[in-house]
């Protein structure tokens, strides 16, 4: 589906939109900002021309560090889409492709069995566990 480009009547806001050609002549909406009417911009096939400054963008600039690069620190400066580009191509970070999943951290099994009874050992020998399970064992509710 095609993206189309929405800007608000009162306050000048851009947001995009995926919808259908249908949708984007009938839908109306209204503006996230301050519930203005958006209306569709005209824009030229295949090129970008607006919103340059998508909202999410300045989210992303929550884990960039501008110290580490001259992209680093323009996109943490002035987060739009063309220095959002250079900053991962500067990183050396890709976006994930459509169906990619982030791959499960890998667990060391053999270190998780070690931390498991070392605290299981620990319990055991210490005093103040074994004598709240005597005092259970007495009850008759330990099996």
């Amino acid at each position: 589906m095609p993206v189309y480009d929405f800007e608000c009547s009162e306050c000048g806001f851009v947001t995009e939109k995926i919808m259908t050609i249908k949708e984007s002549d009938e839908l109306g909406f209204d503006c996230k900002e301050c519930g203005g009417d958006m209306n569709k911009i005209i824009s030229a096939s295949g090129q970008y021309c607006g919103n340059d400054d998508a909202s999410w963008l300045k989210s992303v600039t929550d884990v960039v560090d501008p110290s580490t690069g001259h992209a680093a620190a323009q996109f943490y400066g002035n987060p739009t889409r063309s220095n959002y580009k250079s900053w991962m191509k500067e990183s050396g970070i890709r976006p994930m492709e459509n169906g990619e999943r982030m791959k499960p951290r890998s667990i060391n099994m053999d270190k998780a069995h070690d931390e498991v009874m070392r605290k299981h050992h620990q319990r055991m020998t210490d005093s103040e566990y074994r004598r709240r399970s005597e005092r259970i064992e007495k009850r008759g509710h330990h099996n």
